[in-house]
């Protein structure tokens, strides 16, 4: 008998990439992200950190620890059009 491990690959750690990998966190599958950077801002935010009002944790993040605490993984890189 085979068994097989569902792999899901996320490309972009936008929004909607980090709210995927939310929704796919309770599952049995191995999460592997792919996105330039290992961290995200929120660049609407950014002017509140300037000006002292927001401290700047909570606009850039570690996108690294997160999927480390759900069991998923990281890429950096980028795709090319061929």
């Amino acid at each position: 008998m085979v068994l097989y491990k569902l792999i899901i690959v996320v490309v972009g750690a936008g929004l909607a990439g980090i709210k995927a990998i939310k929704k796919l966190a309770g599952t049995n599958a191995e999460i592997i992200l792919i996105d330039r950077n290992s961290d995200r801002t929120f660049i609407p935010l950014l002017d509140r950190v300037a000006t002292s009002i927001i401290p700047p944790e909570i606009v850039a993040y570690p996108i690294r620890e997160y999927l480390r605490s759900i069991g998923g993984s990281l890429c950096t890189g980028a795709g090319r059009k061929d």
